[in-house]
């Protein structure tokens, strides 16, 4: 605003940068702080600190998603997918899994130091993966889809195909119990915890793919959303539901996919975008993933 202004130094020899926010009305320094940076590399991290910082300072909403990473795999050719780490803008972009099929990262805690991706060996295997120190730790194996679709504290929510029939699995980390949630003839994938005591998941039991809840205590599921008939994808953040749906069926052209945000407290349905294909999403419970 022209009530204050931001004067950012460059980055020293050090990799430090120092920066100050100054009020020219009250002629005070609103922020004066001094970030580091381990190499230039990641100087996108420091600028994405230094604009939440500003954010706070002024009061606005929160930003803190700003200094989240995020982790997604790129298919590099036959038998060839690695894993790759960036900021949330893809400026900063760095390899840490390599050789091979690596698939389907997933973060392993909240403070984004550790991550979940299945790699294919002779059985698709899960692996734990630590982004700072290189350690990885063999998890579990399975015939057929292994997926990690979500993470609450030591439990994972798995798309299993043991016997080339997908399922809900949850398993305990510590105990190593694997339970099987559901058990349809059909397909159920895609996985989230909900509430306090539920899941959504994806499932054709009507003949098309749409979203479902199940309470783990009574065992009772029911369809969670009645708008459109082919929901591809879903995803979690306390009472919220975010649900990707194909808007159109066009056999012959391209279709558009929307995204629609629905609360557990509420029957009304937000369309959160209008045109074009939008197929993936993923809440910030865990940091953005692709």
């Amino acid at each position: 605003s022209s009530k204050s202004m931001l004067f950012p130094r460059r980055v020293d020899k050090n990799r430090y940068l120092t920066a100050f926010f100054y009020d020219l009305i009250s002629h005070k320094t609103l922020l004066y702080k001094r970030y580091k940076i381990p190499n230039f590399n990641v100087y996108p991290f420091m600028i994405h600190s230094l604009s939440f910082d500003l954010n706070e300072q002024m009061g606005f909403d929160s930003v803190e998603w700003l200094k989240r990473k995020i982790v997604y795999s790129i298919y590099l050719g036959a038998k060839e997918t690695d894993i790759f780490l960036a900021d949330i803008t893809l400026t900063y972009r760095k390899k840490i899994v390599s050789g091979g099929i690596n698939i389907f990262p997933k973060w392993a805690n909240k403070e984004q130091t550790e991550i979940y991706y299945t790699k294919f060996l002779k059985e698709p295997t899960l692996f734990k993966y630590n982004i700072y120190t290189g350690k990885k730790k063999r998890v579990l194996s399975s015939p057929g889809m292994l997926i990690v679709s979500d993470v609450k504290k030591d439990k994972l929510l798995l798309t299993l195909a043991i016997n080339d029939q997908p399922d809900i699995y949850e398993f305990d980390i510590n105990s190593r119990k694997l339970k099987r949630i559901t058990k349809f003839s059909g397909v159920d994938v895609n996985g989230h915890f909900y509430d306090n005591n539920k899941i959504v998941f994806i499932s054709d039991r009507l003949g098309y793919p749409n979203v479902y809840q199940k309470d783990l205590e009574t065992g009772m599921i029911s369809k969670l959303i009645h708008h459109g008939k082919n929901h591809i994808s879903v995803s979690t953040n306390g009472d919220n539901v975010v649900v990707s749906s194909r808007e159109t069926d066009k056999a012959f052209e391209k279709n558009s996919f929307n995204l629609l945000l629905i609360n557990k407290n509420s029957d009304f349905v937000k369309r959160l975008t209008f045109s074009g294909k939008n197929m993936q999403q993923f809440f910030h419970k865990m940091g953005i993933q692709l």
